[in-house]
C-alpha cells in the first residue's frame, strides 16, 4: 500500500506541475519581455524626471530580464552618452569612461539587431560628439539605409550632413541637408543645421532666413533665438541682435549660453562693464562654457588686462574651443600671448 500511495503521489505531482511547466517552456520569454519592458519604462520616467542613477539601474534591470533586446542598450547608451557632461566641465573636455560605455551598449544593439537604424543614430551621434567623424560619417550611411521611416530618413540626411560639413565636405553637406528639408520642410533640427553653415560660410541673411522659418513655428525657440541673433551680431546689426538677446534671455534666464552672446554683443557696442557682468553670470551657471571664456579675454584685452586674458584663452583652448568654434582663440594666443605662455612653461 505504501508503494501504491508513493506511485500515485509521484503522478499527481507530475500532473500538478506539469501545465505551469509547459506554459514557463512556452510562454517564459514573453514574461521576461514584459518584465523587462517595465524596468525599461520605469527607467525611461526616471530620465525624464533627471534621476539618471535610478535610470540607468533600471535600464541594467531591463537588460538583466531579457539581454536579447536590442532598445534597452541603446537606451542605456544614450542615458550615458548624454550624461558624458559633468556641469562644470564642457562638451569638449570628454569623458572618456562614458564614451566607451555607451559604444559598448551600442556595439551589443548591432551585435543584436544588425539593422537598427536607431543604434547607427546613436551611435553615430555618440563618435560625432567626440569627433571621431569619420565613424560617425559611416553609422550615419547606415542609418540612411536602414531608414524605413521618412521622419527617420530626414534626421539621418540631416545627421550626415552635419558630419560632411564637419570634414569639410560643404556641397555634400548641403545636399543632404536640402533633401531632407524636401522631405520635411518644418523640421528644426534640419532648418538649424543649414543656419550653422550659413552662418559659418559667412552667408548671414541666408542664415537668418532658416533661423526665422524656426521662429514662425516656435516663437519661443531659445535655440533659434540665440541664433540669429548671433547671425544679426555677425552682420554688425548690433541693436536687433541685443533686442532678440534681451527677449531669448526672458524666456531663458538660465542658459548660460544666451548671456556670453549677449556679453560679445554689448562688447562690440562700447558697453564693456554690462559685457562683463553678462560674461561673468554665463560662467557662473555653465562653468566649462569655452565660448564665454573667448569673449571675457576679449573684454579684459580691450581693459588692457593681458594677463587675465591670456589665461581665459588657454583654458578655452584646453576645453575644446578650436575644435568646436574655430580658429579665433589660437589667433588671439599667437598675437598676445607668447610671453604669458614663457611664464608658464618657466613656472613649471
Amino acid at each position: 500500500m505504501d508503494s501504491i500511495r508513493a506511485k500515485t503521489n509521484t503522478n499527481s505531482m507530475k500532473q500538478s506541475y506539469s501545465i505551469p511547466l509547459l506554459f514557463l517552456f512556452l510562454f517564459g520569454g514573453v514574461l521576461l519581455q514584459a518584465q523587462g519592458d517595465s524596468y525599461y519604462e520605469q527607467g525611461f520616467k526616471a530620465e525624464a524626471n533627471g534621476e539618471f542613477a535610478e535610470a540607468f539601474a533600471l535600464y541594467t534591470l531591463a537588460i538583466d530580464e531579457n539581454p536579447n533586446n536590442e532598445i534597452y542598450y541603446i537606451a542605456r547608451g544614450d542615458l550615458v552618452s548624454n550624461l558624458r557632461v559633468d556641469n562644470k566641465t564642457v562638451n569638449q573636455k570628454v569623458n572618456y569612461h562614458a564614451y566607451e560605455e555607451a559604444q559598448k551598449d551600442y556595439n551589443m544593439a548591432l551585435e543584436l539587431a544588425p539593422s537598427s537604424y536607431m543604434a547607427y543614430m546613436s551611435r553615430g551621434t555618440l563618435y560625432y560628439n567626440y569627433h571621431k567623424l569619420d565613424k560617425a560619417r559611416l553609422d550615419f550611411d547606415m542609418a540612411v539605409k536602414q531608414a524605413y521611416y521618412m521622419k527617420d530618413m530626414v534626421f539621418a540626411l540631416g545627421a550626415r550632413g552635419s558630419v560632411k560639413f564637419k570634414m569639410n565636405e560643404v556641397d555634400g553637406a548641403l545636399f543632404d541637408l536640402e533633401k531632407a528639408l524636401k522631405l520635411d520642410k518644418t523640421n528644426t533640427y534640419v532648418l538649424n543645421e543649414l543656419g550653422y553653415i550659413y552662418l559659418r560660410l559667412k552667408e548671414y541673411e541666408i542664415a537668418e532666413g532658416y533661423y526665422q522659418k524656426i521662429l514662425d513655428q516656435f516663437p519661443d525657440n531659445s535655440v533659434a533665438s540665440s541664433n540669429i541673433g548671433f547671425a544679426k551680431m555677425k552682420a554688425k546689426k548690433y541693436e536687433e541682435a541685443l533686442r532678440i538677446y534681451n527677449r531669448a534671455i526672458e524666456l531663458k534666464p538660465k542658459k548660460g549660453l544666451l548671456y556670453s552672446n549677449r556679453a560679445l554683443v554689448y562688447h562690440h557696442l562700447g558697453r564693456v562693464e554690462e559685457a562683463l557682468v553678462d560674461v561673468n553670470h554665463s560662467l557662473e551657471l555653465f562653468p566649462g562654457n569655452s565660448y564665454a571664456l573667448y569673449v571675457r579675454a576679449l573684454i579684459n584685452l580691450s581693459f588692457g588686462e593681458k594677463d587675465l586674458a591670456c589665461e581665459d584663452l588657454f583654458m578655452a583652448k584646453e576645453l575644446g574651443y578650436t575644435v568646436e568654434y574655430g580658429q579665433e582663440v589660437i589667433d588671439l594666443l599667437m598675437t598676445h600671448c607668447m610671453e604669458v605662455n614663457k611664464k608658464r612653461v618657466g613656472g613649471h
